[in-house]
């Protein structure tokens, strides 16, 4: 093993570490308030071409603190580069690329809540792990102009672990993700999301992400969210 090869490698195990350190810690919080909610989402792609892609969004807000919020607006993808010899096994092209880049507008409105336009800008690097292992770090400021409020931002850094399987035709690929935010209008790291889910391809033009997901919010109402998630994508 080269020298080069080995930082990789301890580089590599140094991330995951951090990122399972990052999940362990969430289950004082269970002991807690919580609210348990279901989160549908769709999402529908088009790629003009290998480097640019649109997405549009349909989904409960997982912002919202009822049932009733709404989410919805598009994206813009620009892929970098891709890899060489993508380790997944993924309808999503963003998968497959070194750094993908992001512009997005989201419109968040519900019953009993300030209705939100939201400006989403991100980046997010990818890289090869050990045991075909792929990691991602995402990195995203939202720029909000909430109803009745200043204007705020936010910055979210969400690291993730992913790898594929195959059981004969079954292909998934199950993930674990942590995400903080640091919110400007109270000026902390006020939310902690824990997620571990599954992107599982169908055919050419779809795919599913059941998901569970934990949040810790800090100031806020519910204070404690568990959610059952199911993404639907569609690939056009």
């Amino acid at each position: 093993m080269t020298m080069r090869s080995a930082l990789t490698e301890s580089g590599a195990k140094h991330f995951v570490l951090l990122l399972i350190l990052c999940v362990g810690a969430s289950p004082a919080a269970f002991a807690q308030t919580t609210s348990d909610q279901f989160w549908p989402e769709i999402q529908g792609y088009y790629s003009f071409s290998s480097r640019y892609r649109v997405s549009f969004e349909a989904s409960r807000s997982t912002d919202g603190a009822s049932y009733n919020s709404l989410e919805i607006g598009p994206t813009l993808n620009i892929f970098a580069r891709r890899f060489v010899h993508p380790v997944l096994a993924t309808n999503n092209q963003a998968n497959n690329n070194f750094l993908v880049f992001g512009v997005g507008y989201r419109y968040l409105a519900g019953i009993n809540q300030a209705a939100e336009n939201r400006i989403e800008l991100d980046f997010t690097p990818r890289f090869p792990l050990f045991w075909r292992i792929q990691g991602a770090d995402r990195n995203r400021f939202d720029l909000r102009w909430i109803q009745g409020s200043p204007f705020a931002w936010r910055y979210r850094n969400r690291l993730q672990v992913q790898r594929t399987f195959r059981l004969r035709r079954f292909v998934f690929s199950p993930y674990a993700q942590g995400e903080v935010y640091y919110s400007s209008s109270v000026q902390s790291w006020n939310k902690t999301t824990f997620q571990f889910g599954a992107d599982i391809p169908c055919r050419k033009h779809f795919g599913f992400e059941p998901y569970f997901e934990h949040d810790n919010n800090t100031g806020s109402n519910p204070a404690h969210v568990n959610a059952f998630g199911l993404t639907t994508d569609i690939y056009f």
